[in-house]
């Protein structure tokens, strides 16, 4: 028997059609009751991973992957929570764009703290500029922060390397052509879609926010309906 709260039921977008689902905090997958695909839980609660033997098992292989990118993901949710009252609006784009690459993960294999923290941090620097930023090639304060943030967790050069270069693709550097660096710039492109955001073209125009994946592209055509 369940004693949860509402709070434990996390609601996501079917990346197949589009149709919102309803999960349990600790559901893996479930089929979508639109379209009847299967969708993994992108914002399943891991934390019995780290004991039960069960978990590869209940979870499957990757298990060890997400139970990796907790801390990943929980440092820049409070790095975004801090930023709330300086960059409202910015924080407003980083959060959706985490919240779509959720979605996208649902039907993705990737590295979940590349994604998630490369699509918040690829948001901010897209959205944020100052006097002192020169382009892809400049390191942007936002980089560098994530820099600060998030080295002590992850102790991997090589992820902080991959980080870097979702980050630099956001901001017109060249594209990061992995599976993360896909699924992050959809989700990047995703979010500013649905807030509206671009320089000079109509903020619904398709060209303006090329998506990648199959996933990203139902996802745009949903927003733009």
């Amino acid at each position: 028997m369940r004693y949860w709260k509402p709070e434990d039921i996390c609601a996501v977008l079917c990346p197949f059609c589009g149709h919102e689902m309803e999960f349990w905090r600790d559901e893996p997958t479930r089929l979508c009751p639109s379209c009847g695909m299967a969708v993994r839980n992108p914002r399943i609660n891991l934390a019995c991973a780290a004991w039960c033997r069960h978990a590869a098992e209940c979870l499957g292989k990757a298990v060890d992957r997400h139970v990796a990118a907790i801390p990943v993901i929980e440092k820049v949710r409070a790095y975004l929570h801090g930023l709330r009252d300086t960059r409202p609006e910015d924080v407003a784009l980083a959060e959706t764009a985490a919240d779509f690459a959720d979605t996208l993960l649902a039907v993705a294999e990737a590295d979940p703290g590349v994604v998630k923290a490369g699509a918040a941090f690829a948001a901010l620097a897209a959205s944020h500029a100052t006097p002192g930023d020169r382009g892809p090639e400049a390191v942007h304060p936002d980089t560098r922060a994530m820099h600060a943030l998030l080295a002590p967790v992850v102790g991997d050069s090589d992820i902080l390397a991959h980080l870097d270069a979702v980050v630099s693709a956001a901001r017109g550097g060249p594209p990061c052509e992995t599976p993360e660096g896909a699924l992050v710039s959809d989700a990047v492109n995703l979010a500013r879609l649905r807030h509206g955001r671009t320089a000079s073209s109509p903020p619904r125009d398709p060209l303006v926010f090329p998506m990648r994946t199959p996933a990203g592209r139902r996802l745009a055509a949903r927003c733009r309906e």
